[in-house]
């Protein structure tokens, strides 16, 4: 979409420098701005008021508390939550008592493990299996439940992009 891309063109930037370089495009804020009305177009108002967003998988908005910069940008969400299922795609947060394709156990700081360099996508599996394994074990109360209810753990690989802008933190699920 044309908007999406002067959004990336004009407003990342500015947000990259707002947040001093520590800027997660595949977090939990996106670059945003205000277009404006067709009013304002039609009378030749081509400003972009740009900012941050805080969105769902579906694209629905989310309120934002307090200041973007003072907060982590992982894509990461509270054990219990559940994500449901749109079509063939993992969806919004939905009730866990309905239909969900996920569950969150938590998350693994990878910067623990990794202090300067960006881990491979292998080197991030050797050491999230485990991790991811053992919170997922705790969540449900042991190995055992998870195994009768086949469900498998899942985690979330970060990017070259994710790691560059800060984030360490990886997603654990449920699955």
């Amino acid at each position: 979409e044309v908007f999406r891309s002067l959004v990336n063109e004009r407003c990342t930037p500015m947000v990259i420098a707002y947040l001093r370089g520590r800027y997660d495009p595949n977090g939990t804020f996106r670059a945003g701005a205000l277009k404006p009305s067709a009013k304002r177009w039609s009378e030749g108002d081509r400003a972009l008021r740009c900012g941050l967003q805080r969105f769902s998988r579906s694209g629905a908005l989310y309120p934002i508390v307090g200041k973007v910069s003072e907060q982590d940008q992982a894509d990461v969400r509270p054990p219990g939550t559940c994500l449901g299922i749109d079509g063939r795609f993992i969806g919004d947060p939905v009730d866990c008592s309905l239909p969900h394709a996920v569950e969150s156990v938590g998350f693994v700081d990878l910067g623990t493990k990794f202090k300067t360099k960006f881990p491979s996508v292998g080197e991030q599996d050797a050491f999230l299996q485990p991790a991811c394994t053992k919170l997922a074990s705790d969540y449900a109360g042991g190995d055992k439940n998870i195994s009768d209810k086949k469900l498998s753990v899942l985690w979330d690989n970060l990017t070259p992009e994710s790691w560059n802008g800060g984030t360490r933190k990886a997603a654990c699920n449920l699955a």
